[in-house]
């Protein structure tokens, strides 16, 4: 399984400096495993190489769907993302045709963490609590429980039926207000919840760069065609709302 890509949080002024490493990590190993005999490979992707693209309001992104990674108006994460998993699928057609892979696309992944809270995810849930903005960016993620998602790679591994295929990691989706109102029970603090508009937070990313890494997502509600997911685990996946509290749990006894 290969899992590890850079997620930056504060997008760099040089996008290669996240591109290159997705895109080279990504092919080494794909390489590497090649070169060891390994025939089974499950690649973490993400839905950010699936959702950065137009469609009709109310329609689902499906794994059909693909990022284009050359849209420079995108973040390099983003871009990274879809960069990155068109490379392995391209090094599977033309390098390594007898390499099976399966690709899992996560979503904003929260829940419990099994280490520290210094990742981005809880990044932005430490954000939230400390209410050190005067209002939520207009901003909506396909939330995911890290549980989940590992059960998502493991199950796959075992289906052959999952094969040549992209699956979408996410359950319901969320926006910071949300994440906020769903904090607050827990929260010491009084959080914020009111949304900015989006004229304010284009001029706030001005000046703060974690404001500006939610750009392409303002004012934006996309959702996920999650059912080959759950036929794949075969149960209900596990809440938003559980997701959100538990991560904010974790992240409250650091605060």
């Amino acid at each position: 399984m290969q899992t590890a890509s850079p997620f930056p949080l504060e997008q760099p002024q040089n996008a290669m400096e996240v591109i290159g490493p997705a895109v080279d990590g990504t092919l080494r190993a794909l390489k590497a495993a090649q070169a060891a005999g390994v025939s089974r490979v499950i690649l973490t992707s993400s839905v950010a190489a699936i959702m950065y693209r137009d469609k009709p309001a109310g329609a689902l992104y499906s794994s059909a769907d693909w990022t284009d990674g050359d849209n420079t108006s995108l973040t390099p994460y983003i871009r990274s993302k879809a960069l990155a998993e068109k490379a392995a699928w391209d090094f599977i057609a033309k390098d390594a045709p007898d390499m099976r892979l399966t690709v899992i696309n996560p979503g904003f992944v929260l829940g419990p963490p099994l280490g520290g809270v210094d990742g981005t995810s809880m990044t932005v849930i430490a954000r939230v609590l400390k209410a050190q903005d005067p209002m939520q960016p207009p901003v909506s993620f396909p939330i995911v429980d890290v549980r989940d998602v590992a059960a998502r790679h493991v199950a796959a591994l075992a289906d052959d039926s999952t094969i040549g295929q992209r699956i979408i990691a996410a359950n319901e989706t969320a926006s910071f207000a949300d994440i906020a109102r769903i904090l607050q029970p827990i929260s010491p603090k009084r959080l914020k919840t009111r949304e900015a508009p989006v004229w304010l937070i284009r001029a706030l990313a001005l000046f703060d760069s974690l404001i500006k890494a939610v750009l392409p997502d303002l004012g934006k509600t996309r959702q996920m065609d999650t059912t080959p997911a759950r036929t794949l685990l075969g149960r209900d996946l596990i809440s938003a709302d559980m997701s959100i509290r538990e991560a904010g749990e974790r992240v409250l006894k650091t605060l």
